[in-house]
């Protein structure tokens, strides 16, 4: 519910989840990203 008043949209609304973690060359995590995406307004394209 906290989420959906922070993204102005109704609890239970669908949305994408990306979760990223960036590591330094030696391999500490140094960033952790997880970010709530409106697929009305981003498409997420991933290519491995």
């Amino acid at each position: 519910a906290a989420d959906a008043a922070i993204l102005d949209c109704a609890p239970g609304t669908p949305f994408l989840r990306t979760r990223r973690l960036t590591r330094a060359a030696d391999g500490r995590a140094i960033e952790f990203v997880t970010s709530l995406l409106n697929p009305a307004h981003f498409a997420l394209h991933m290519r491995f």
